[in-house]
Protein backbone atom coordinates (compact mmCIF):
# COMPACT_ATOMS: atom_id res chain seq x y z
CA UNK A 1 0.00 0.00 0.00
CA UNK A 2 1.34 3.38 -0.82
CA UNK A 3 0.51 6.87 0.63
CA UNK A 4 -1.87 7.58 -2.19
CA UNK A 5 -4.11 4.54 -0.82
CA UNK A 6 -5.44 6.71 1.72
CA UNK A 7 -7.59 8.88 -1.02
CA UNK A 8 -9.65 5.29 -1.91
CA UNK A 9 -11.07 5.30 1.48
CA UNK A 10 -11.31 8.94 2.88
CA UNK A 11 -12.53 9.93 -0.25
CA UNK A 12 -10.49 11.99 -3.36
CA UNK A 13 -11.66 15.19 -3.15
CA UNK A 14 -14.42 15.23 -0.50
CA UNK A 15 -16.11 18.08 1.70
CA UNK A 16 -12.82 18.22 4.05
CA UNK A 17 -10.60 18.74 0.55
CA UNK A 18 -13.19 21.41 -0.73
CA UNK A 19 -13.12 23.25 2.64
CA UNK A 20 -9.85 23.80 2.40
CA UNK A 21 -9.17 24.35 -1.41
CA UNK A 22 -11.83 26.88 -1.23
CA UNK A 23 -9.70 28.95 1.42
CA UNK A 24 -6.37 28.11 -0.60
CA UNK A 25 -7.75 29.51 -4.07
CA UNK A 26 -8.56 32.96 -2.79
CA UNK A 27 -4.31 33.62 -2.53
CA UNK A 28 -4.67 33.86 -6.55
CA UNK A 29 -7.01 36.73 -6.97
CA UNK A 30 -4.05 39.32 -5.01
CA UNK A 31 -1.39 37.28 -7.15
CA UNK A 32 -3.45 38.02 -10.07
CA UNK A 33 -3.57 41.25 -9.32
CA UNK A 34 0.06 42.27 -8.12
CA UNK A 35 2.08 40.23 -10.83
CA UNK A 36 0.58 42.64 -13.35
CA UNK A 37 -0.06 45.46 -11.27
CA UNK A 38 2.53 47.18 -13.49
CA UNK A 39 -0.13 48.03 -15.85
CA UNK A 40 -1.73 50.43 -14.20
CA UNK A 41 1.45 51.72 -11.81
CA UNK A 42 3.53 52.74 -14.67
CA UNK A 43 0.54 53.66 -17.51
CA UNK A 44 1.91 55.79 -20.14
CA UNK A 45 0.76 59.12 -20.63
CA UNK A 46 0.94 62.33 -23.07
CA UNK A 47 3.62 64.37 -21.47
CA UNK A 48 5.74 67.24 -22.78
CA UNK A 49 8.51 69.80 -21.82
CA UNK A 50 7.86 72.48 -19.07
CA UNK A 51 8.52 76.11 -20.27
CA UNK A 52 8.74 78.74 -17.82
CA UNK A 53 7.85 80.71 -20.88
CA UNK A 54 5.44 79.41 -22.41
CA UNK A 55 3.26 78.97 -19.03
CA UNK A 56 3.33 83.26 -18.51
CA UNK A 57 2.51 83.59 -22.28
CA UNK A 58 -0.64 85.91 -21.93
CA UNK A 59 -2.59 85.72 -25.41
CA UNK A 60 -4.59 88.89 -24.14
CA UNK A 61 -1.40 90.90 -23.54
CA UNK A 62 -0.85 89.99 -27.30
CA UNK A 63 -4.22 90.95 -28.60
CA UNK A 64 -4.47 87.18 -30.14
CA UNK A 65 -8.01 85.86 -30.70
CA UNK A 66 -8.54 82.33 -28.74
CA UNK A 67 -8.09 80.72 -32.27
CA UNK A 68 -4.96 82.27 -32.83
CA UNK A 69 -3.68 81.60 -29.06
CA UNK A 70 -4.26 78.28 -29.70
CA UNK A 71 -2.29 77.72 -33.02
CA UNK A 72 0.01 79.92 -31.33
CA UNK A 73 0.49 77.45 -27.91
CA UNK A 74 0.35 74.77 -30.33
CA UNK A 75 3.55 75.53 -32.63
CA UNK A 76 5.32 75.28 -29.48
CA UNK A 77 5.45 71.80 -30.23
CA UNK A 78 8.08 70.17 -32.05
CA UNK A 79 7.85 67.93 -35.24
CA UNK A 80 9.43 64.86 -34.34
CA UNK A 81 12.93 64.04 -36.95
CA UNK A 82 12.07 60.76 -38.49
CA UNK A 83 15.92 60.33 -38.73
CA UNK A 84 16.35 59.75 -35.38
CA UNK A 85 15.16 57.82 -32.83
CA UNK A 86 14.62 60.82 -30.37
CA UNK A 87 11.16 61.96 -29.51
CA UNK A 88 11.87 65.50 -29.88
CA UNK A 89 7.65 66.04 -29.63
CA UNK A 90 8.19 64.93 -26.08
CA UNK A 91 11.84 64.85 -24.81
CA UNK A 92 12.84 68.65 -26.70
CA UNK A 93 12.08 71.56 -26.38
CA UNK A 94 11.89 74.97 -28.12
CA UNK A 95 14.48 77.66 -26.03
CA UNK A 96 12.61 80.89 -25.20
CA UNK A 97 15.07 83.99 -23.88
CA UNK A 98 11.81 86.05 -23.15
CA UNK A 99 8.36 86.19 -23.26
CA UNK A 100 8.10 88.31 -27.03
CA UNK A 101 10.33 85.49 -28.64
CA UNK A 102 6.97 83.32 -28.44
CA UNK A 103 5.65 85.72 -30.83
CA UNK A 104 8.71 85.12 -33.55
CA UNK A 105 9.02 82.30 -36.33
CA UNK A 106 9.67 78.80 -35.31
CA UNK A 107 13.38 78.54 -37.72
CA UNK A 108 14.35 81.27 -35.18
CA UNK A 109 13.96 79.12 -32.26
CA UNK A 110 17.05 76.78 -30.68
CA UNK A 111 15.61 73.60 -29.47
CA UNK A 112 17.53 71.99 -25.76
CA UNK A 113 16.51 69.76 -23.28
CA UNK A 114 13.54 69.46 -20.65
CA UNK A 115 15.52 71.47 -18.27
CA UNK A 116 12.47 72.59 -16.11
CA UNK A 117 11.07 69.11 -16.30
CA UNK A 118 7.66 67.82 -17.80
CA UNK A 119 4.01 68.49 -18.09
CA UNK A 120 2.25 65.35 -18.19
CA UNK A 121 -1.64 64.91 -19.33
CA UNK A 122 -3.24 63.66 -15.94
CA UNK A 123 -7.25 63.63 -17.12
CA UNK A 124 -7.04 59.66 -17.17
CA UNK A 125 -4.16 59.05 -14.58
CA UNK A 126 -4.06 61.42 -11.78
CA UNK A 127 -0.28 59.74 -10.63
CA UNK A 128 1.76 56.83 -12.20
CA UNK A 129 5.56 55.73 -11.20
CA UNK A 130 6.33 57.57 -14.62
CA UNK A 131 4.90 61.06 -13.81
CA UNK A 132 6.35 61.24 -10.20
CA UNK A 133 9.71 60.13 -11.10
CA UNK A 134 10.10 61.31 -14.61
CA UNK A 135 10.53 58.17 -16.35
CA UNK A 136 10.28 59.47 -19.49
CA UNK A 137 13.14 59.88 -22.89
CA UNK A 138 16.26 59.11 -21.54
CA UNK A 139 14.81 57.70 -17.98
CA UNK A 140 12.13 55.98 -20.21
CA UNK A 141 13.32 52.32 -20.03
CA UNK A 142 13.14 52.48 -16.14
CA UNK A 143 9.35 51.81 -16.09
CA UNK A 144 10.31 48.59 -18.01
CA UNK A 145 13.10 47.73 -16.39
CA UNK A 146 11.21 48.00 -12.67
CA UNK A 147 8.86 45.45 -14.36
CA UNK A 148 11.46 43.00 -14.97
CA UNK A 149 12.79 43.27 -11.59
CA UNK A 150 9.87 42.30 -10.15
CA UNK A 151 9.60 39.31 -12.54
CA UNK A 152 13.21 38.88 -10.93
CA UNK A 153 11.61 38.44 -7.14
CA UNK A 154 9.01 36.29 -9.08
CA UNK A 155 11.90 33.77 -10.45
CA UNK A 156 13.56 34.19 -6.81
CA UNK A 157 10.50 33.17 -5.06
CA UNK A 158 9.78 30.22 -7.09
CA UNK A 159 13.56 28.99 -5.85
CA UNK A 160 13.23 30.06 -2.18
CA UNK A 161 10.05 28.93 -1.22
CA UNK A 162 10.05 25.23 -2.58
CA UNK A 163 13.60 24.98 -0.76
CA UNK A 164 12.37 26.73 2.39
CA UNK A 165 9.17 24.12 2.48
CA UNK A 166 11.22 21.31 2.48
CA UNK A 167 12.22 22.29 5.65
CA UNK A 168 9.81 24.31 7.70
CA UNK A 169 6.59 23.26 5.75
CA UNK A 170 4.29 24.31 2.90
CA UNK A 171 1.75 25.96 5.43
CA UNK A 172 4.09 28.34 7.28
CA UNK A 173 5.97 29.44 4.11
CA UNK A 174 2.91 30.32 2.39
CA UNK A 175 1.53 32.09 4.94
CA UNK A 176 4.79 33.98 5.63
CA UNK A 177 4.84 35.22 2.41
CA UNK A 178 1.21 36.34 1.96
CA UNK A 179 2.33 38.55 5.17
CA UNK A 180 5.09 39.75 3.49
CA UNK A 181 2.83 40.81 0.18
CA UNK A 182 0.60 42.62 2.59
CA UNK A 183 3.65 44.46 4.16
CA UNK A 184 6.02 44.78 1.61
CA UNK A 185 3.05 45.78 -1.05
CA UNK A 186 1.64 48.50 1.41
CA UNK A 187 5.62 49.87 1.99
CA UNK A 188 5.87 50.22 -1.66
CA UNK A 189 2.58 52.84 -1.73
CA UNK A 190 5.03 54.85 0.16
CA UNK A 191 8.13 54.56 -2.26
CA UNK A 192 10.33 58.24 -1.87
CA UNK A 193 11.97 56.85 -5.16
CA UNK A 194 12.26 54.68 -7.63
CA UNK A 195 14.81 52.42 -6.73
CA UNK A 196 12.89 51.78 -3.75
CA UNK A 197 10.14 51.09 -5.25
CA UNK A 198 12.04 48.69 -7.47
CA UNK A 199 12.84 46.93 -4.31
CA UNK A 200 9.61 46.89 -2.67
CA UNK A 201 8.10 45.38 -5.86
CA UNK A 202 10.92 42.84 -6.19
CA UNK A 203 10.10 41.41 -2.48
CA UNK A 204 6.24 41.53 -3.98
CA UNK A 205 6.52 39.53 -6.75
CA UNK A 206 9.03 36.60 -4.48
CA UNK A 207 6.43 36.44 -1.64
CA UNK A 208 3.43 36.76 -4.30
CA UNK A 209 4.95 33.62 -5.99
CA UNK A 210 5.81 32.09 -2.69
CA UNK A 211 2.09 31.97 -1.13
CA UNK A 212 1.05 30.90 -4.88
CA UNK A 213 3.38 28.10 -4.94
CA UNK A 214 3.05 26.48 -1.76
CA UNK A 215 -0.91 26.96 -2.06
CA UNK A 216 -0.81 24.46 -5.28
CA UNK A 217 1.20 22.41 -3.66
CA UNK A 218 -1.16 21.78 -0.14
CA UNK A 219 -4.17 21.49 -2.74
CA UNK A 220 -2.58 18.99 -5.00
CA UNK A 221 -1.25 16.92 -2.15
CA UNK A 222 -4.17 17.14 -0.19
CA UNK A 223 -6.64 15.15 -2.90
CA UNK A 224 -5.96 11.93 -4.83
CA UNK A 225 -4.55 11.42 -8.02
CA UNK A 226 -7.56 11.62 -9.87
CA UNK A 227 -8.28 15.21 -8.57
CA UNK A 228 -4.81 16.71 -8.67
CA UNK A 229 -5.73 17.84 -12.19
CA UNK A 230 -8.54 20.18 -11.31
CA UNK A 231 -7.46 21.74 -8.09
CA UNK A 232 -3.65 22.67 -10.03
CA UNK A 233 -5.69 24.28 -12.76
CA UNK A 234 -8.57 25.60 -11.47
CA UNK A 235 -6.67 27.59 -8.51
CA UNK A 236 -5.48 29.88 -12.06
CA UNK A 237 -9.42 30.62 -12.29
CA UNK A 238 -8.99 32.81 -9.16
CA UNK A 239 -5.58 34.38 -10.88
CA UNK A 240 -7.56 35.90 -13.87
CA UNK A 241 -10.46 36.94 -11.23
CA UNK A 242 -8.01 38.89 -9.69
CA UNK A 243 -6.86 40.48 -13.49
CA UNK A 244 -10.47 41.33 -13.46
CA UNK A 245 -10.71 42.84 -9.90
CA UNK A 246 -7.49 45.14 -10.80
CA UNK A 247 -9.44 46.49 -13.96
CA UNK A 248 -12.60 47.89 -11.80
CA UNK A 249 -9.44 49.00 -8.95
CA UNK A 250 -7.81 50.92 -11.60
CA UNK A 251 -11.13 52.63 -12.44
CA UNK A 252 -11.75 53.85 -9.49
CA UNK A 253 -8.28 54.62 -8.24
CA UNK A 254 -6.23 56.96 -10.50
CA UNK A 255 -3.46 57.17 -8.19
CA UNK A 256 -0.65 54.46 -8.26
CA UNK A 257 0.00 54.65 -4.55
CA UNK A 258 -3.58 54.72 -3.37
CA UNK A 259 -4.34 51.48 -6.08
CA UNK A 260 -1.04 50.01 -5.01
CA UNK A 261 -2.01 50.69 -1.39
CA UNK A 262 -5.51 48.74 -1.33
CA UNK A 263 -4.28 46.12 -3.54
CA UNK A 264 -1.87 45.01 -0.54
CA UNK A 265 -3.74 45.22 2.50
CA UNK A 266 -6.81 42.77 1.67
CA UNK A 267 -4.15 40.18 2.02
CA UNK A 268 -4.35 40.28 5.66
CA UNK A 269 -8.03 38.70 4.98
CA UNK A 270 -6.30 35.56 3.91
CA UNK A 271 -4.15 35.57 7.20
CA UNK A 272 -7.39 34.84 8.57
CA UNK A 273 -7.78 31.50 7.21
CA UNK A 274 -4.07 30.14 9.00
CA UNK A 275 -6.73 28.06 11.54
CA UNK A 276 -8.69 26.43 9.00
CA UNK A 277 -5.67 25.58 6.72
CA UNK A 278 -4.00 22.46 7.67
CA UNK A 279 -0.34 21.25 6.90
CA UNK A 280 0.19 18.76 4.12
CA UNK A 281 -0.05 15.57 5.72
CA UNK A 282 2.20 14.18 2.86
CA UNK A 283 4.79 17.03 4.13
CA UNK A 284 4.29 15.85 8.07
CA UNK A 285 4.89 11.96 6.88
CA UNK A 286 8.18 12.88 5.08
CA UNK A 287 9.25 14.61 8.62
CA UNK A 288 8.47 11.70 10.43
CA UNK A 289 5.71 13.64 12.23
CA UNK A 290 3.26 10.72 12.05
CA UNK A 291 0.89 11.89 14.98
CA UNK A 292 -0.06 15.16 13.38
CA UNK A 293 -0.39 13.08 9.91
CA UNK A 294 -2.40 10.47 11.52
CA UNK A 295 -4.20 13.38 13.25
CA UNK A 296 -4.95 15.48 10.12
CA UNK A 297 -6.37 11.72 8.17
CA UNK A 298 -8.75 11.11 10.86
CA UNK A 299 -10.25 14.53 11.19
CA UNK A 300 -10.49 14.67 6.98
CA UNK A 301 -11.71 10.90 7.28
CA UNK A 302 -14.47 12.16 9.81
CA UNK A 303 -15.88 15.04 7.63
CA UNK A 304 -16.47 13.11 4.38
CA UNK A 305 -18.00 10.55 6.43
CA UNK A 306 -15.64 7.64 5.47
CA UNK A 307 -13.74 5.02 7.66
CA UNK A 308 -10.02 5.41 7.85
CA UNK A 309 -7.75 2.49 6.55
CA UNK A 310 -6.31 0.88 10.10
CA UNK A 311 -2.58 1.57 8.65
CA UNK A 312 -3.28 5.13 8.32
CA UNK A 313 -5.31 5.49 11.86
CA UNK A 314 -2.01 4.75 13.79
CA UNK A 315 1.11 6.21 13.82
CA UNK A 316 3.52 3.16 14.25
CA UNK A 317 1.47 1.76 11.43
CA UNK A 318 1.59 4.37 8.85
CA UNK A 319 5.56 4.90 9.70
CA UNK A 320 6.23 1.15 8.50
CA UNK A 321 3.96 1.78 5.62
CA UNK A 322 6.22 4.95 4.82
CA UNK A 323 9.55 3.18 4.69
CA UNK A 324 7.60 0.57 1.81
CA UNK A 325 6.71 3.51 0.03
CA UNK A 326 8.94 4.82 -2.39
CA UNK A 327 6.76 7.87 -3.25
CA UNK A 328 7.98 9.92 -0.36
CA UNK A 329 10.88 7.81 0.91
CA UNK A 330 13.15 7.79 -1.71
CA UNK A 331 16.68 7.24 -0.66
CA UNK A 332 18.76 9.07 -3.73
CA UNK A 333 18.60 12.33 -4.49
CA UNK A 334 18.09 13.46 -8.16
CA UNK A 335 19.12 17.10 -9.46
CA UNK A 336 18.41 18.58 -12.61
CA UNK A 337 21.77 16.97 -14.24
CA UNK A 338 19.76 14.02 -14.24
CA UNK A 339 17.12 15.17 -17.15
CA UNK A 340 20.39 15.88 -19.44
CA UNK A 341 21.90 12.36 -19.22
CA UNK A 342 20.21 10.44 -21.38
CA UNK A 343 19.42 11.26 -24.87
CA UNK A 344 15.71 10.83 -25.42
CA UNK A 345 14.88 12.47 -21.72
CA UNK A 346 17.49 15.39 -22.75
CA UNK A 347 15.68 15.68 -25.85
CA UNK A 348 12.07 15.87 -23.64
CA UNK A 349 13.33 18.42 -21.15
CA UNK A 350 14.44 20.83 -23.60
CA UNK A 351 11.45 20.49 -25.60
CA UNK A 352 9.08 20.98 -22.51
CA UNK A 353 11.64 24.02 -20.87
CA UNK A 354 11.04 25.73 -24.27
CA UNK A 355 7.38 25.89 -24.38
CA UNK A 356 6.95 27.09 -20.59
CA UNK A 357 9.31 29.67 -21.94
CA UNK A 358 7.31 30.76 -25.10
CA UNK A 359 3.83 30.35 -22.52
CA UNK A 360 4.81 32.69 -19.94
CA UNK A 361 6.99 35.04 -23.10
CA UNK A 362 3.43 35.24 -24.81
CA UNK A 363 1.19 35.25 -21.47
CA UNK A 364 3.21 38.25 -19.58
CA UNK A 365 3.48 40.19 -23.20
CA UNK A 366 -0.06 40.05 -23.96
CA UNK A 367 -1.16 41.42 -19.94
CA UNK A 368 1.15 43.70 -19.89
CA UNK A 369 0.58 44.93 -23.48
CA UNK A 370 -3.00 45.80 -22.70
CA UNK A 371 -3.01 49.67 -21.90
CA UNK A 372 -1.67 49.59 -25.93
CA UNK A 373 -3.99 47.83 -27.47
CA UNK A 374 -6.20 51.09 -28.95
CA UNK A 375 -8.87 50.89 -26.25
CA UNK A 376 -10.30 52.21 -22.93
CA UNK A 377 -7.28 50.78 -20.90
CA UNK A 378 -9.81 49.20 -18.29
CA UNK A 379 -12.02 47.26 -20.45
CA UNK A 380 -8.51 46.04 -22.24
CA UNK A 381 -7.14 44.18 -18.34
CA UNK A 382 -11.33 43.18 -17.93
CA UNK A 383 -11.10 41.44 -20.93
CA UNK A 384 -7.56 40.24 -20.22
CA UNK A 385 -8.95 38.49 -17.06
CA UNK A 386 -12.42 37.72 -18.37
CA UNK A 387 -10.88 35.15 -21.00
CA UNK A 388 -9.47 33.11 -18.58
CA UNK A 389 -12.85 32.17 -17.04
CA UNK A 390 -14.15 29.90 -19.91
CA UNK A 391 -10.36 29.76 -20.89
CA UNK A 392 -9.90 27.11 -17.64
CA UNK A 393 -12.83 24.37 -18.34
CA UNK A 394 -12.54 23.65 -22.14
CA UNK A 395 -8.63 23.44 -21.91
CA UNK A 396 -9.90 20.63 -19.22
CA UNK A 397 -12.33 18.90 -21.33
CA UNK A 398 -10.18 18.88 -24.46
CA UNK A 399 -6.72 17.35 -22.08
CA UNK A 400 -9.15 14.62 -21.46
CA UNK A 401 -10.50 14.26 -24.41
CA UNK A 402 -8.01 14.32 -27.17
CA UNK A 403 -4.96 14.74 -25.00
CA UNK A 404 -2.57 16.72 -23.56
CA UNK A 405 0.14 17.08 -26.64
CA UNK A 406 -2.37 17.99 -28.89
CA UNK A 407 -4.31 19.96 -27.29
CA UNK A 408 -1.39 22.68 -26.20
CA UNK A 409 -0.30 21.91 -29.85
CA UNK A 410 -3.48 23.42 -31.11
CA UNK A 411 -3.92 26.04 -28.94
CA UNK A 412 -0.31 27.46 -29.29
CA UNK A 413 -0.57 27.59 -33.21
CA UNK A 414 -4.11 28.96 -32.97
CA UNK A 415 -2.23 31.08 -30.27
CA UNK A 416 0.31 32.12 -32.53
CA UNK A 417 -1.55 32.49 -35.46
CA UNK A 418 -4.06 35.56 -34.11
CA UNK A 419 -0.71 36.98 -32.49
CA UNK A 420 0.92 37.21 -36.03
CA UNK A 421 -2.99 38.52 -37.59
CA UNK A 422 -2.69 41.51 -35.19
CA UNK A 423 0.34 42.76 -37.41
CA UNK A 424 -2.04 43.66 -40.29
CA UNK A 425 -4.73 45.34 -38.09
CA UNK A 426 -4.97 48.88 -36.63
CA UNK A 427 -5.77 49.49 -32.78
CA UNK A 428 -8.66 49.00 -31.74
CA UNK A 429 -12.09 46.79 -30.77
CA UNK A 430 -10.87 44.42 -34.10
CA UNK A 431 -7.33 44.43 -32.81
CA UNK A 432 -8.04 44.07 -29.63
CA UNK A 433 -10.79 40.75 -30.23
CA UNK A 434 -7.83 38.77 -31.96
CA UNK A 435 -5.38 39.60 -28.97
CA UNK A 436 -7.93 38.37 -26.81
CA UNK A 437 -8.31 34.96 -28.69
CA UNK A 438 -4.43 34.34 -28.82
CA UNK A 439 -4.52 35.51 -24.69
CA UNK A 440 -7.30 33.27 -24.47
CA UNK A 441 -5.77 29.85 -26.49
CA UNK A 442 -2.16 30.92 -24.38
CA UNK A 443 -4.25 30.57 -21.02
CA UNK A 444 -5.37 27.03 -22.37
CA UNK A 445 -1.64 26.42 -22.88
CA UNK A 446 -0.26 27.37 -20.30
CA UNK A 447 -2.45 25.92 -17.97
CA UNK A 448 -1.78 22.39 -19.43
CA UNK A 449 1.67 22.47 -19.43
CA UNK A 450 1.97 22.03 -15.70
CA UNK A 451 0.49 18.93 -16.13
CA UNK A 452 1.68 17.66 -19.24
CA UNK A 453 5.44 18.04 -17.68
CA UNK A 454 4.36 16.32 -14.66
CA UNK A 455 3.38 13.69 -16.70
CA UNK A 456 6.15 13.26 -19.03
CA UNK A 457 9.17 13.51 -16.09
CA UNK A 458 9.91 9.99 -14.43
CA UNK A 459 8.94 9.73 -10.54
CA UNK A 460 12.83 10.53 -9.05
CA UNK A 461 13.13 14.01 -11.06
CA UNK A 462 9.69 14.98 -11.64
CA UNK A 463 9.66 18.02 -8.99
CA UNK A 464 12.87 18.73 -10.33
CA UNK A 465 11.99 18.66 -14.06
CA UNK A 466 8.42 20.92 -13.23
CA UNK A 467 10.86 23.04 -11.06
CA UNK A 468 12.93 24.39 -13.86
CA UNK A 469 10.54 24.58 -16.51
CA UNK A 470 9.00 27.12 -13.80
CA UNK A 471 12.43 29.07 -13.87
CA UNK A 472 12.45 29.09 -17.53
CA UNK A 473 8.67 30.26 -17.24
CA UNK A 474 10.32 33.33 -14.90
CA UNK A 475 13.08 33.64 -17.01
CA UNK A 476 10.65 34.58 -20.19
CA UNK A 477 8.29 37.06 -17.53
CA UNK A 478 11.77 38.98 -16.90
CA UNK A 479 12.19 39.57 -20.62
CA UNK A 480 8.47 40.04 -21.23
CA UNK A 481 8.75 43.74 -20.35
CA UNK A 482 11.74 44.19 -22.35
CA UNK A 483 10.25 42.67 -25.37
CA UNK A 484 7.57 45.33 -25.38
CA UNK A 485 9.70 48.30 -24.97
CA UNK A 486 11.54 47.50 -28.07
CA UNK A 487 7.85 47.91 -29.63
CA UNK A 488 8.13 51.54 -29.36
CA UNK A 489 10.75 51.27 -32.40
CA UNK A 490 8.49 48.89 -33.82
CA UNK A 491 5.10 48.23 -32.99
CA UNK A 492 4.59 44.92 -34.66
CA UNK A 493 7.70 44.00 -33.01
CA UNK A 494 6.20 42.02 -29.85
CA UNK A 495 3.62 40.27 -31.92
CA UNK A 496 5.83 38.55 -34.72
CA UNK A 497 8.26 37.93 -31.54
CA UNK A 498 4.98 36.19 -29.58
CA UNK A 499 3.56 34.42 -32.89
CA UNK A 500 6.70 32.92 -34.80
CA UNK A 501 7.56 31.35 -31.29
CA UNK A 502 4.05 30.08 -30.51
CA UNK A 503 4.07 28.55 -33.84
CA UNK A 504 7.37 26.97 -33.13
CA UNK A 505 6.78 25.34 -29.88
CA UNK A 506 3.29 24.17 -30.55
CA UNK A 507 4.72 21.80 -33.69
CA UNK A 508 7.49 20.84 -31.33
CA UNK A 509 4.93 19.68 -28.63
CA UNK A 510 4.48 17.37 -30.62
CA UNK A 511 7.54 15.27 -30.59
CA UNK A 512 6.49 14.05 -27.34
CA UNK A 513 4.57 11.39 -26.35
CA UNK A 514 1.04 11.61 -25.40
CA UNK A 515 0.87 10.92 -21.75
CA UNK A 516 -3.62 10.55 -21.56
CA UNK A 517 -4.65 7.17 -19.93
CA UNK A 518 -1.30 5.64 -20.16
CA UNK A 519 0.93 4.46 -17.88
CA UNK A 520 3.52 6.93 -16.41
CA UNK A 521 7.41 6.65 -15.81
CA UNK A 522 8.69 5.83 -12.17
CA UNK A 523 12.52 5.30 -12.86
CA UNK A 524 15.33 7.30 -14.71
CA UNK A 525 15.26 3.96 -17.06
CA UNK A 526 11.23 4.37 -17.40
CA UNK A 527 12.27 8.11 -18.68
CA UNK A 528 14.24 7.30 -21.00
CA UNK A 529 12.25 5.07 -22.47
CA UNK A 530 8.99 6.73 -22.48
CA UNK A 531 8.17 7.42 -25.82
CA UNK A 532 10.24 4.68 -27.33
CA UNK A 533 9.00 2.71 -30.80
CA UNK A 534 9.91 -0.76 -28.42
CA UNK A 535 9.28 -2.42 -24.62
CA UNK A 536 11.74 -2.87 -22.23
CA UNK A 537 11.59 -4.73 -19.03
CA UNK A 538 10.67 -3.74 -15.55
CA UNK A 539 11.47 -5.78 -12.59
CA UNK A 540 11.96 -8.75 -15.04
CA UNK A 541 8.24 -8.46 -16.44
CA UNK A 542 7.11 -6.94 -20.18
CA UNK A 543 7.03 -3.11 -19.17
CA UNK A 544 4.40 -1.52 -21.80
CA UNK A 545 5.34 2.43 -23.49
CA UNK A 546 3.66 4.02 -25.92
CA UNK A 547 5.22 5.46 -29.56
CA UNK A 548 4.94 9.04 -30.55
CA UNK A 549 1.74 8.68 -31.50
CA UNK A 550 0.39 7.66 -27.75
CA UNK A 551 -0.71 4.17 -28.93
CA UNK A 552 0.27 1.44 -26.16
CA UNK A 553 3.17 -1.27 -27.96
Amino acid sequence: MAFDDVFKSVGDFGLYQKRVYALLITIGIPVGIHLLAHVFLAAETDHWCKNPAIDLFNCSKYALSTEDCIDTIASFKITDNPDTFIDEQHCRRYEFEDEADVLTTNETWSIGECSDGWVYDRSQYRSTIIQDWNLVCDDAAKSALSSSIMFCGVLTGSLVAGSFADHIGRKKVMYICATLVAITGSIASFSPNFWFFCLMRFCVGASCMGSYIMAFVISTEMVGPKSRSFTGVTIELFYAIGNMLYALLGYFLRSWRHLQLVASIPVVLFLLTYPFVPESPRWLVSQRRYKEATDILKKMAKTNGTDLPPEFNDPVKLAKLVKKDNTINITKRHTFVDLFRTPNLRKKSLNLFFNWMVNSLVYYGLSLGTNAMGINDYIAMFLSGAVGVPAIPICLFTANKYGRGKSISFYMISGGIACFTTVFLSKGTAFVSVAMIGKFCIICSFSLIYVFSAEQFPTPVRGVGVGCGSVNARIAGILAPQILFIGKIWEPFPYVIFSVMSLAAGLLILLLPETLNTQLPETLEDGENFGKKKTFEKNGKPYETVDQKGTKV
